[in-house]
């Protein structure tokens, strides 16, 4: 669910990219202008969004955040709190000059501002007051030429309500000069990506104090602005009279849901794992493949990622591979590809020596691949901790899945005997280390006004973070002048007045100063297999209180390094936390013995050992058949990338399967073009089934320059710009198809709709069929098209958002190559 909402013009996300796009780009837009140690005035900064992006990505000193909203400052507070930021409550158009410090500012960034200011020339001239002379200010606003302030098109009746009025860039220009300012250089918007140049919806300025040479610009000429005005605001109404919500993450957990119902139906014991054979080779470079469900923020994805970082040094060639795109909370030095939601990892796979699968429900993809061995990495959830909770269906498969890898590894010797319990596996044992240049005991510390409690995790409920609360209200109670910290990588969904102040996912040295700030750690979880918190707490010389889970207990020992309560056990937790406030003595043991157990865990030892075991694994290969088995088509094809077509020949040489298809890519009309599966191999040997198939991305492009399609002469009409004839024919071949092909032809007859002008027809085909087929993106890719048109930005920024997410429609027969390429040039 995505947690942004919106109040008038304001705009209440927990995350930074929960901002609508228009919103993010020019953050995005001024990182390029601070300076290390800036000092940074953010005006107005609204709830925190833009000047927190500021902080955790750039080398700023300080970061002044004003506003006038009490609202938005306490939002800003909670959800956007940042050492480095200081938020403060002012009227923009009251003299700040002499509260902030004249030419305290080495960057001002004020954006969608000043049309909400009567009195503009005023907050202009306190600009140039505070800003350093070789200072620069970013400002935007509404360009009158294009969306007049009395005739604004994305507005019902014409006038938006929270603006005074909107500025041509000559009026723009001569107000900055009025003040004082020299512009250097000016840029644009139309609906997100900031371009040099003027005439978007939005014109930026970069202004300084000192005159200097300025920058050519040149006036941009949007095919949009060549809007047919009654066609649009025809189609804007439409869109207004009914209502049609998109939810990306509502849409990811149907897919997988899914995809999930359709594996308790398969029929995993034909999965041929005897087929491996002892090699013998002596590997240097293994070719590594990390097979991950999310890549969100947890301690879990951490630990994949310092995997494959740490191997990639030692010289291996690793890649993750997931559904979800890179993330950007970490720092990844492997390599990364993102794949289609509408395809399975099995099918998506690289050449590899070595796949590690590292959650349950990807385990029977990694295998069925069959290009190497497979390892599970297991670092424990419900599936193991609660399984005899589960429904019978989930255990079954479960206990099926957990047979399939070649090896488990796992991150401690607990974990390790409760698989074995669980699920009769033996399993190699690596444990999980920290990063010691990050958590250490001689950084900085976080200051806060009081004494302050430590916890960290999700709302989840197996991390007892309501034990945690529960146990600090009792020393609320009992006169104890304590805060309440709390980090978590997610926005909360729940309020928790007891706690003082929440950071959601700072970044990794934040972190280590909030342990070293505080008066303890406390954890409060149900299970974990190998915890990182307590670790990180100990490395930094914060005393820990934890539950003594399976997890912990790796490493934690009571009143040597820790102080342990039983699970569950609030008012033990406050009982440990009054006893450390006391006693000195005892932290200081704690602390001592914290920093000697985080020593023991060394990364270097741990992948050395990982990487010798990966080394024995791969000596381990699948059981091959021959090139010559196959009957190849591919006269009229080629290879979009060389390197592939070894990944090619080792699927045919591994693969049980005898039909093998792939992505095709064939031109189409405009420089737009579409891809089909095709079969690009068959086994020639008649004792195969030939009905066993086998999808893999790897894509192919065809040099034949016409589409080969299923739906002629309806293309040949559309080619011809015959719009009326090709949605006759297409009409009639939807009513013969059956299943996604539907969806593909559906496709052609929204295209022929918005040719002929039938905006209203394609619109509710759209709207209805996406209901239907909700992974289809080159259907959300029309609907975009729809809503650019109309102007509903924060709904196209969600459809840019969500195809990002999905990718190619890979699990239909024709789909939108590169879509997610495509949708950022038009963005």
């Amino acid at each position: 669910m995505n947690s942004a909402v919106a109040n008038g013009e304001r705009q209440y996300p927990k995350f930074f990219n929960e901002a609508s796009l228009d919103h993010q780009e020019r953050y995005h837009f001024a990182l390029s202008f601070v300076k290390k140690d800036a000092n940074i005035l953010d005006a107005a900064t609204g709830v925190g969004y833009g000047a927190f992006y500021l902080a955790t990505n750039s080398n700023c000193k300080s970061i002044t955040a004003i506003d006038i909203s009490d609202e938005a400052l306490k939002w800003a507070n909670c959800y956007f709190n940042h050492n480095k930021i200081k938020y403060l409550k002012l009227d923009l158009t009251h003299d700040f000059a002499t509260e902030l410090g004249f030419e305290t500012f080495d960057l001002i960034t004020s954006f969608e501002t000043i049309e909400h200011l009567e009195k503009d020339e005023i907050l202009l001239k306190n600009f140039y007051k505070v800003l350093k002379n070789d200072g620069i200010l970013i400002i935007s606003a509404p360009n009158e030429e294009l969306i007049p302030h009395l005739d604004n098109p994305f507005y019902q009746g014409g006038i938006n309500p929270f603006h005074y009025r909107h500025y041509t860039l000559e009026e723009l220009e001569k107000l900055l000069k009025k003040a004082g300012f020299f512009v250097k250089g000016y840029y644009t918007q139309f609906f997100d990506k900031v371009l040099k140049g003027y005439g978007g919806l939005v014109n930026i300025l970069v202004c300084s104090k000192v005159e200097q040479k300025k920058e050519m610009i040149e006036k941009i000429d949007f095919e949009v602005i060549k809007w047919n005005r009654e066609r649009y605001i025809k189609l804007r109404d439409s869109l207004k009279s009914k209502e049609f919500k998109i939810n990306p993450n509502e849409i990811i957990t149907k897919i997988r849901q899914k995809k999930l119902f359709n594996k308790f139906n398969k029929d995993l014991e034909k999965l041929e794992l005897s087929l491996v054979k002892k090699n013998n080779k002596d590997f240097g470079k293994l070719k590594i493949v990390y097979v991950m469900t999310h890549v969100g923020i947890t301690g879990g994805a951490k630990i994949i990622f310092e995997h494959a970082n740490r191997l990639t040094e030692l010289g291996h060639d690793v890649t993750i591979i997931s559904h979800y795109p890179k993330p950007n909370w970490y720092i990844i030095n492997a390599k990364y590809r993102q794949i289609p939601f509408g395809i399975s990892f099995s099918e998506a796979i690289p050449d590899c020596d070595v796949i590690v699968a590292t959650y349950w429900d990807h385990i029977d993809e990694c295998v069925e691949a069959g290009i190497a061995p497979v390892v599970y990495f297991e670092q424990g959830d419900f599936h193991l901790y609660e399984f005899e909770n589960l429904d019978e269906q989930l255990k079954g498969f479960l206990s099926k899945v957990y047979k399939l890898p070649n090896h488990v590894i796992t991150v401690s010797d607990q974990t390790a005997k409760h698989i074995k319990k669980v699920y009769n596996r033996d399993s190699n044992v690596f444990h999980n280390a920290i990063d010691p240049k990050v958590f250490n005991h001689n950084g900085r510390k976080y200051i806060n006004d009081k004494p302050y409690i430590l916890m960290v995790g999700s709302e989840i409920r197996f991390k007892g973070i309501n034990e945690i609360i529960k146990a600090y209200k009792i020393l609320q109670e009992e006169g104890y002048n304590l805060d309440l910290i709390w980090i978590t990588p997610t926005a909360p969904q729940n309020h928790y007045p007891e706690v003082s102040k929440i950071f959601i996912s700072p970044d990794q040295n934040s972190i280590a100063e909030l342990y070293r700030g505080a008066l303890c750690y406390v954890s409060g979880s149900y299970y974990e297999s190998f915890p990182l918190p307590p670790l990180e707490a100990m490395a930094c010389g914060c005393p820990v209180i934890s539950t003594a889970n399976i997890g912990v207990l790796e490493y934690a020992k009571d009143d040597y390094n820790s102080l342990l309560v039983e699970i569950g056990d609030f008012r033990k937790i406050a009982e440990k936390i009054k006893l450390l406030s006391l006693n000195n003595k005892l932290r200081e043991k704690l602390i001592t013995n914290g920093l000697k157990t985080a020593n023991l865990f060394n990364w270097g030892k741990i992948i050395n050992e990982l990487s010798k075991f990966y080394i024995e694994v791969a000596n381990w290969q699948i059981a091959k058949n021959q090139i010559s088995d196959w009957e190849l088509n591919l006269g009229n094809l080629e290879f979009l990338k060389d390197e592939e077509k070894y990944t090619f020949e080792k699927i045919l040489k591994t693969t049980t399967a005898c039909v093998i298809k792939a992505p095709v890519i064939y031109p189409f009309v405009d420089g737009v073009e579409l891809c089909k599966w095709q079969i690009v191999a068959r086994r020639s040997s008649s004792e195969k089934d030939n009905s066993l198939e086998k999808k893999i991305l790897i894509y192919f492009r065809s040099k034949n320059q016409e589409f080969q399609s299923n739906y002629q002469p309806a293309i040949r009409f559309f080619i011809e710009e015959k719009y009326e004839q090709a949605l006759k024919y297409f009409n009639e071949y939807f009513q013969a198809v059956e299943g996604n092909e539907k969806a593909v032809i559906l496709r052609y007859i929204v295209l022929c709709l918005l040719e002929l002008r039938r905006d209203e027809d394609a619109r509710k085909i759209l709207e209805d069929s996406l209901l239907i087929y909700n992974d289809y993106t080159d259907l959300y890719y029309l609907y975009l098209h729809v809503l650019l048109f109309t102007g509903k930005i924060k709904e196209a920024n969600e459809i840019t958002l969500l195809l990002k997410l999905l990718g190619d429609a890979v699990g239909y027969p024709e789909f939108i190559p590169n879509i997610g390429d495509i949708v950022n040039k038009i963005s």
